[in-house]
């Protein structure tokens, strides 16, 4: 509604969970009893609050991609206490050895976080911090209120693979971070009450669907398309290309640190064995799409790619998707979007195909500063999500990455992912073996070298653009 302010209805995200379930199976000609298990795989780090007696929601969920918490973060970032914390992290670094004391040792809040966006609206939905002080308040991410809600308000849970996106549980001990001290008891009250892995998390009130079934597991959205596109083994990545771009590459039983900006997620457990990915990403992947959509220069977004290829070239035009700033390996916070290079001659094909390229180009820098960092298996790379089914696109991906493509038969891995993994929890499959089984390929991409030299100008020169558009927009004051 507002720039910066990103938002979704809690009731009408329920109900249209809700009506979506009964809807599977109603077309499946089941009846709830039917079902043996759900699995739940949500979006990570957007949240809300609500009273524990009521279940009234305070606000709206505060996604991901929100901005309004950017002031506090700059004003920790900056504040004495993060810079004690880090040269703490860096000194316990050099002694040990240890990779999260490496990873904290750079620690900066972004927005992204849910912990800063939780402190922005304690200080600015009025009556919640006193509700809070007096213990009416519960926060959950998406996963945590629909679990809530389907149980009857009877559990009140998580799982480390939407918790450790947060910046409230660590993903290197999967237990809440220490470090929270510094934010204070106020917040500590709100968080969730129980972490896990797949198991039974709970029983599904049966007045909601109509039978007590097992929610067997809750997955963030990464995690799970990357379990639906059966990366098991050390060195599988995929790439998720929907709101926005998302690499994850397994390391297998060990937590990847860095300090470029690729970043550790806990994925998830089998057999007592914790899988953990590798993570880069940039955000405003589908955002440029829709946003070229509701501009006009699309009809709708599959319309992209032949426009795109309407053009031989984007004739000089350079865009920058930055709507929510740039992520590694730029990491500039303030940068703005906007295209570059525009002339009389500038058609909508034009300006179309250089949004498709631009995303290609963010693709390969995050993809380039992962390779050189954790082992990338040298096998297909597996890519899912709404705007990988745009054909331009993937082929130019399969260029400027210079490696072969397949694409998920069915784009929503992050829904097949939860269901294996609530089959897997209930005995209904065995082991991963039979899951590789299931898996169904796409339409493959093979990298072209002749298009792949007449792109290498191309990317430098918008690599330039993008330089123009650094720290553009300055720091927002704290309220």
């Amino acid at each position: 509604p507002l720039p910066g302010v990103f938002e979704i209805d809690p009731e009408h995200l329920w109900k249209t969970f809700v009506d979506t379930i009964r809807s599977a199976i109603d077309a499946a000609s089941l009846h709830a009893s039917d079902i043996k298990t759900l699995g739940i795989s949500t979006q990570r780090g957007t949240f809300t609050t609500w009273d524990r007696s009521t279940g009234k929601v305070y606000h709206n969920f505060m996604s991901w991609k929100d901005t309004r918490a950017e002031g506090l973060c700059h004003e920790w970032n900056k504040s004495l206490r993060m810079m004690a914390l880090r040269l703490s992290a860096r000194l316990l670094h050099w002694v040990t050895r240890r990779p999260r004391f490496l990873v904290a040792s750079i620690l900066r809040f972004e927005p992204g976080l849910a912990v800063m966006r939780l402190l922005w609206v304690l200080q600015n939905i009025p009556g919640l911090q006193e509700a809070t002080q007096a213990g009416k308040v519960l926060m959950g991410t998406v996963d945590t209120f629909l679990l809530w809600r389907l149980t009857g308000g009877k559990v009140h849970a998580t799982d480390p693979s939407n918790a450790c996106i947060t910046g409230i549980f660590d993903p290197f001990t999967v237990r809440k971070v220490q470090a929270n001290l510094l934010i204070g008891r106020l917040l500590r009250t709100l968080l969730f009450c129980l972490s896990c892995f797949s198991g039974i998390f709970g029983h599904a009130d049966s007045k909601i669907l109509g039978a007590a079934i097992p929610i067997a597991c809750m997955i963030g959205d990464q995690q799970a398309s990357s379990f639906g596109d059966c990366c098991f083994d050390e060195g599988d990545i995929k790439c998720t290309m929907g709101t926005g771009t998302f690499f994850n590459v397994n390391t297998g039983s060990v937590p990847y640190a860095s300090t470029s900006g690729i970043y550790p997620v806990v994925g998830w457990k089998i057999n007592d064995v914790v899988t953990y990915l590798a993570e880069g990403s940039s955000y405003d992947t589908g955002t440029a799409i829709t946003w070229a959509e509701e501009l006009g220069l699309l009809k709708e977004p599959m319309e992209s790619s032949t426009l795109a290829t309407s053009v031989p070239s984007s004739n000089g035009v350079f865009f920058v998707p930055a709507f929510s700033g740039l992520q590694a390996p730029v990491n500039d916070a303030y940068a703005a979007s906007g295209f570059l290079g525009i002339t009389p001659s500038t058609r909508r094909g034009h300006l179309v195909r250089a949004i498709l390229e631009s995303l290609a180009f963010q693709a390969k820098q995050v993809y380039e500063m992962m390779a050189t960092e954790v082992y990338v298996a040298p096998t297909k790379m597996r890519f899912n999500g709404g705007v990988a089914r745009n054909d331009f696109l993937l082929q130019l991906m399969a260029d400027m990455l210079e490696r072969p493509l397949v694409r998920a038969k069915h784009h929503d891995t992050s829904a097949l992912g939860a269901a294996f993994l609530a089959g897997l929890a209930l005995g209904i499959w065995s082991s991963t073996d039979e899951l590789k089984k299931l898996r169904q390929d796409g339409s493959e991409s093979e990298p072209s070298a002749e298009r792949l030299a007449a792109y290498r100008p191309v990317f430098e020169q918008w690599r330039r653009a993008v330089k123009r558009f650094l720290h553009w927009h300055l720091p927002k004051a704290a309220p």
